[in-house]
């Protein structure tokens, strides 16, 4: 069964009379603490807010420039003349509008369009960056600040590389370190202990994190050559530092993943005698204490795993394989986690579909799949590209970008599931930003679960990423702005306001791939109630951490939701409906006098999202056409008068949202 989890940050639940903040799951409409349901959750109490009973019925927060269900967020009452109005009656046709108004209300909870938010952040809040800002602070680190003499030793020296993000700022290339501001290359001994390593960090190929309950975080790297652990804190102003080489047990060019559920960290990489694929499990946990890699399983692949596309998910591990020779045809092949018994195989019915990327999720083992459907139409899109005049002389021409389609499946459906047989997929639409377009962009395209939200993933795609809703993949909910990044803006000549030889930056730094966006890898862990985010850049380690709710709010998280089944008396109908009646107007109301503004569509360097805000219209409304009146009886007329105008008001409702 495919799992629902979302992270709180205090205004949907209580835990023994406190706000709960974390990770909650709901389960038959009781939410407990946790990513799911295991022996350590507890339940929690419903703060009887709009937000938290939304999230006990399920409803996914999941709008982007493409409003979801459009037909089916305000459904109108099942009401005949035939129908015999009793309380079963009342009760159904109440229920529909109730949940009409949590549709309604989740309309206005939206994903912030800023994955990280790096520079909104305060400086003295919970995001900072790890760079070099210049060569002369790589001269000063070695050599001892102006003035000094003698100069200091590489054990006497320090640096910070920690920066605030205030302000944009130069970041040089990491590889920098090794080299003086004359160009001259510097021996590795020569370079201060704190920075021993941080030279590797930019010929990442594969990288996984593991955060403590105390915010210190291990960060494992692979390159081309070797692999290596860096260790650091996500506490502002902390030391990230080189701990070890590690290519003894990890080899180079192989595949990290960290199993939060059972503390291991998997290496994907070949065996050097039967050069056959060959996953290790090593147990973080005696890593971390012990500083040894001690060995949990080890598997070996039959069939060739294609490209290192392989996943763990909570008790199945899944690999792109192989599986028709004769066709050559790619599938996936689950197997269990715990040893290589065959569990199935989810592969595409039609062979011009080809899988691209997919992941498995640590909750409840479904799946997530791209494919490649050759033969849909293509979208042509106006881009920007050089003249060869340097990157600020562009001409706008047109490229040519293919959808993908979307499938999540259900781990317990899966024996040889047949993707676009068993299942339809969704669309999901390819996006290069502005800023993008004459840079490099050559990543493989890649999908995760993410950590945080059940109906969201994130999407690597043309060197950036974004984060998209699996109910309604089609646009993006986020994405990585460079303007959000910090990165430095464009100086020229005569157009700035310092003296050329007091500059703080150096000639040609927008052309360093440290100070534009060079997408290596992101990563989001979450542990003690906080979401942890890691974005690499080329010569750019973003660290953030997150104690509030992921998405922005137009409506007020606190906004009490009055109506209550539960309250209703099943033996006076005539008495208690009215006041039935009147609660769920009241929560309509509600979501109608909290509107401040109403979103709207926007681009944003050229990504197509929620960000744009407009005022709403007025509704005129008669407060009689609500109630029934004292001389009526509760015949099939006054029924359908009262609980059509509760329907046509939540119409009016919606399109305000919608500004319609």
């Amino acid at each position: 069964m495919i799992s629902y989890f979302k992270y709180t940050s205090g205004e949907s639940f209580t835990l023994s009379g406190r706000n709960y903040t974390g990770l909650f799951n709901v389960v038959d409409g009781r939410a407990f603490s946790g990513k799911s349901l295991t022996e350590s959750s507890t339940p929690l109490s419903s703060k009887g807010t709009f937000i938290g009973d939304a999230f006990l019925a399920e409803k996914e927060f999941d709008r982007t420039v493409q409003v979801p269900r459009v037909n089916e967020i305000v459904t109108k009452p099942h009401i005949s003349p035939k129908d015999v109005i009793d309380q079963s009656f009342i009760n159904t046709n109440l229920g529909i509008l109730n949940d009409n108004n949590l549709n309604l209300y989740a309309l206005n909870v939206l994903s912030n369009p800023e994955i990280i938010n790096f520079q909104s952040n305060s400086k003295d809040g919970d995001s900072y960056l790890i760079a070099l800002s210049s060569l002369e602070e790589s001269k000063s680190i070695r050599y001892g600040g102006p003035g000094e003499s003698p100069p200091l030793s590489p054990d006497q020296s320090t640096v910070v590389l920690a920066k605030d993000n205030d302000s944009a700022i130069n970041a040089m290339l990491f590889e920098s370190i090794l080299q003086r501001s004359d160009g001259a290359v510097v021996d590795v001994s020569e370079v201060p202990p704190q920075l021993d390593g941080i030279y590797y960090l930019d010929e990442t190929i594969s990288s996984t994190i593991v955060v403590n309950r105390d915010q210190t975080f291990n960060y494992f790297t692979t390159t081309p050559t070797a692999s290596y652990a860096f260790s650091g804190s996500f506490l502002r102003d902390s030391i990230f530092s080189f701990r070890e080489e590690t290519t003894d047990a990890i080899p180079a060019n192989s595949k990290l993943i960290y199993d939060n559920n059972t503390d291991t960290i998997y290496n994907l990489g070949k065996n050097a005698v039967t050069n056959k694929d060959r996953l290790i499990g090593y147990d973080f946990s005696f890593y971390n204490t012990c500083g040894e890699w001690k060995i949990k399983d080890i598997f070996e692949f039959d069939k060739e795993v294609i490209q290192g596309n392989f996943k763990i998910g909570n008790n199945l591990k899944g690999a792109l394989v192989v599986i028709d020779q004769e066709t050559g045809k790619a599938g996936i092949e689950l197997t269990n986690k715990y040893s290589n018994e065959f569990y199935g195989t989810i592969s595409t019915f039609f062979d011009n579909e080809v899988i691209v990327d997919f992941d498995i999720r640590d909750t409840d083992d479904s799946v997530l799949v791209i494919t490649d459907p050759a033969g849909q139409s293509s979208e042509t899109v106006g881009v920007l590209t050089p003249t060869g005049g340097g990157t600020a002389q562009v001409v706008r021409t047109d490229r040519v970008f293919d959808p993908f389609n979307v499938y999540h499946v259900d781990a317990d459906l899966v024996d040889d599931f047949k993707l676009g047989l068993n299942q339809a997929p969704k669309i999901m639409r390819r996006y290069e930003s502005e800023s993008l377009f004459y840079k490099s962009s050559n990543i493989t395209t890649s999908i995760r679960f993410s950590e945080n939200d059940s109906n969201m993933f994130i999407f690597q795609d043309f060197g950036s990423a974004t984060t998209r809703f699996i109910s309604n993949p089609q646009y993006p909910a986020g994405f990585l702005s460079t303007a959000n990044l910090q990165f430095l803006p464009n100086s020229y000549f005569g157009f700035i306001e310092e003296r050329f030889g007091d500059s703080r930056t150096a000639y040609n730094s927008n052309g360093l791939p440290s100070n534009f966006f060079n997408y290596i890898n992101f990563l989001m862990e979450e542990n003690g109630g906080n979401v942890f985010y890691l974005l690499q850049n080329t010569g750019r380690l973003y660290l953030s951490k997150s104690t509030k709710l992921i998405y922005d709010n137009i409506l007020p998280l606190d906004l009490p939701h009055t109506y209550d089944r539960e309250l209703g008396c099943e033996s006076s109908l005539g008495i208690s409906l009215n006041s039935e009646i009147e609660s769920i107007l009241k929560d309509t109301l509600k979501i109608y006098v909290n509107l401040a503004l109403v979103v709207t569509g926007n681009s944003i360097e050229g990504v197509p999202i929620l960000g744009r805000y407009t005022s709403y219209p007025n509704i005129n409304l008669d407060f009689r056409d609500f109630e029934f009146h004292e001389n009526e009886e509760i015949n099939y007329n006054v029924v359908s008068r009262v609980f059509d105008s509760l329907y046509n008001l939540q119409k009016n409702v919606l399109d305000s949202i919608l500004n319609n």
